[in-house]
């Protein structure tokens, strides 16, 4: 309820969460994080609760190179966070589609589809893996531009992907990532 979620506020600051990600002060002036920590304001419209209470928990367990510090939380901090996080998550202006399961796209195996995509608009010139020095091109890769997206499966919705995909300033005006104007076909239904 209301208290397990006040507790969860308060250790937002007592953790030190405000070191990495946008927070205001007062004065309505803002302070910037000093790396690129992904935004919060949208975050249930990203991945689930039960995802963010796993990173939060142990950050370098899904990302061994991950910036965040692992607090070493008790399970129930862990989970006060997750609820908080949750609870002040606001609506993004983008259109979030339905989840619609789809295996081929016009006779097309979506993880072939995918990968194509990948390479033909050169991603991994900005998501390359942190062991990665050149892509298979063999051209170097412009390292920490864009996240790794190793397991990104296993982290974010579909829905969410989608619409990331289709316009990504539309669901935070601060990406690097430019929009590549996909169309309906290339990145879902």
């Amino acid at each position: 309820g209301t208290p397990r979620l006040n507790v969860g506020r308060q250790l937002l600051s007592q953790y030190g969460c405000v070191r990495c990600h946008l927070i205001k002060q007062p004065d309505g002036t803002t302070v910037l994080a000093t790396d690129n920590p992904p935004p919060l304001a949208h975050v249930a419209e990203k991945t689930s609760r039960e995802w963010i209470f796993a990173w939060i928990k142990d950050p370098q367990a899904y990302f061994p190179s991950a910036t965040m510090p692992n607090f070493a939380l008790s399970d129930d901090d862990a989970r006060d966070l997750s609820a908080a996080l949750f609870a002040q998550s606001t609506p993004s202006r983008v259109s979030i589609p339905a989840v619609v399961p789809a295996a081929k796209v016009q006779g097309v195996e979506v993880q072939q589809l995918g990968a194509r995509l990948y390479g033909e608009a050169l991603c991994a010139s900005c998501h390359a893996p942190p062991t990665a020095l050149q892509n298979v091109a063999g051209n170097l890769v412009r390292r920490n531009l864009g996240p790794d997206l190793t397991r990104l499966g296993s982290k974010v919705k579909s829905s969410w992907l989608e619409a990331w995909l289709r316009d990504p300033s539309a669901y935070n005006p601060e990406t690097a990532m430019p929009h590549y104007r996909f169309n309906a076909q290339q990145v879902g239904p």
